[in-house]
């Protein structure tokens, strides 16, 4: 399993968010889910509002082209890019 993977909307990335980091960031991609460590604590929807900006900025998309399809109030999380392929997805989070 890849944790960037094509669907019928666009692209989905599976992510395992390790919340209350100094910095947003990729950490690795491991077992099928890129680990990503968010500077937002897990309360309120916070580290997910933090985890869709910084997608935002990194893919070059509005917000609103992100959606979680899973895991809204878990640490595990599957986002729907919409209108990116997996390629661009993996060249703009430097997953080359």
């Amino acid at each position: 399993m890849a944790a960037v993977s094509s669907h019928v909307r666009g692209a989905t990335i599976s992510i395992q968010v390790q919340p209350r980091a100094s910095r947003t960031e990729v950490v690795s991609e491991h077992d099928g889910w890129l680990k990503v460590r968010v500077a937002a604590p897990p309360v309120d929807g916070v580290a997910n509002t933090e985890l869709v900006n910084w997608l935002s900025k990194q893919l070059k998309i509005p917000k609103a082209d992100i959606e979680f399809l899973s895991g809204e109030r878990g640490r595990r999380k599957v986002a729907l890019i919409h209108g990116l392929s997996v390629t661009g997805i993996r060249q703009a989070l430097d997953l080359t």
